[in-house]
């Protein structure tokens, strides 16, 4: 069985290999030869005051190559408010402020276990394709400027996913934390050949974008219904990001799938509130 690190995914996964493959795998399921259970969660009462507990498990399985994969993830969330917006964090609670993330991937032939690995850099570029084959296929061929809200994780990956299906020749990047945004555009640029420059509020973002994606951990909404105009492509990483208002002004919705909320299963009525009343899930991107 091959055992392998987010370092050595990073040294030979590109996101062109990432988004061809996902791609690839999409049409399996179209075509029906692939299947894919969505994603349950259990939540429960943790005793680190940060927040409650959270594992989550998915898999999917393809004729072609013949794998099923198994992801899990062992989380402690926690939800903050900060003015206006509802956050939800993942605390790094594991030893050596870790996250607990895990994919095994087995065969169909042999029933062979054949790899594991971290989540972490798999599933960063997993998300980040998956928005940008919508854009491959929604947004204008001639989409030059995109608009990036947020600067962790997600936007690192999305960025260049984007620049890999769109010629686009100018980002603008809004965060509120305006030393997590200088830092992030220090260090995209050099990976890009658009310009990537911070944008002083989210309405200098979104002047003249073609294409807004929002890549927060805002469980609240980023984007202003008023943005929404003909030729615009949104994505997002979590659906609350575009919230109920922004979503009834677009043409054309594109989900990526039907049920794209988790089954969650609680086992205390507080916990349970909260979960139904912030959303466990991260929901998929549109």
């Amino acid at each position: 069985m091959l055992i392998l690190s987010n370092e050595e995914i990073e040294s030979f996964l590109s996101i062109k290999v990432c988004i061809d493959a996902l791609e690839k795998a999409y049409r399996s399921w179209d075509n029906g030869t692939a299947i894919n259970r969505p994603r349950t969660d259990l939540v429960l009462p943790s005793s680190n005051e940060a927040g409650v507990y959270a594992f989550k498990s998915m898999e999917a399985g393809l004729y072609d190559p013949p794998i099923v994969a198994m992801r899990v993830n062992s989380d402690i969330i926690r939800w903050n408010h900060r003015g206006n917006r509802t956050i939800k964090t993942k605390i790094p609670a594991a030893p050596g402020d870790k996250y607990v993330g895990l994919v095994m991937l087995f065969s169909t032939i042999t029933g062979e276990p054949l790899a594991m690995f971290p989540d972490g850099v798999v599933q960063r570029m997993r998300v980040a394709s998956s928005s940008a084959l919508a854009a491959r296929y929604l947004a204008r061929e001639d989409s030059s400027t995109m608009a990036l809200f947020g600067s962790g994780w997600q936007a690192g990956s999305h960025l260049p996913a984007m620049c890999a299906v769109r010629p686009i020749k100018r980002v603008n990047v809004f965060s509120p934390t305006k030393g997590n945004l200088e830092a992030f555009v220090k260090e995209l640029q050099p990976k890009v050949e658009a310009e990537v420059r911070a944008a002083e509020s989210p309405e200098d973002a979104v002047r003249d974008a073609d294409i807004i994606a929002t890549t927060t951990n805002s469980l609240t909404r980023v984007v202003n219904p008023d943005w929404v105009k003909p030729g615009l492509h949104l994505t997002c990483v979590r659906v609350p990001e575009l919230g109920d208002e922004t979503i009834r002004k677009v043409d054309r919705l594109v989900i990526h799938v039907h049920q794209h909320a988790p089954n969650v299963g609680v086992n205390d009525d507080r916990v349970g509130r909260l979960v139904r009343r912030l959303g466990a899930g991260d929901g998929p991107p549109l």
